[in-house]
């Protein structure tokens, strides 16, 4: 069995190509951040995923102001993080 360190990115306001590479130097497995939803934007997280020899766990937040409204924002998080290639996904709800 192997322990594997993923690191969160909350707090990081550095793009991906910078905090990447020390994340990886770091000896972390992979990183778990929130879902980009626009096409080009999920593309520069798999070019810097792959760069770096990192993986993705998705953080996805449902909101919206009816319960439609959350499986619908949802849903879309899902399809985004499953089209960047997360390895998990974790689900949970935005405080507000």
């Amino acid at each position: 069995m192997a322990i594997e360190l993923f690191r969160s990115t909350w707090g990081i306001d550095a793009p991906w190509e910078v905090v990447f590479p020390d994340i990886a130097r770091q000896g972390y497995r992979g990183v778990e951040l929130g879902v980009p939803l626009e096409s080009h934007e999920q593309a520069r997280l798999q070019t810097a995923l792959n760069q770096h020899h990192l993986d993705f766990i998705a953080m996805v937040f449902s909101s919206g102001d009816t319960l439609d409204a959350h499986i619908a924002s949802t849903t879309q998080q899902i399809a985004a993080a499953v089209a960047c290639g997360a390895r998990h996904i974790k689900i949970g709800r935005a405080h507000v």
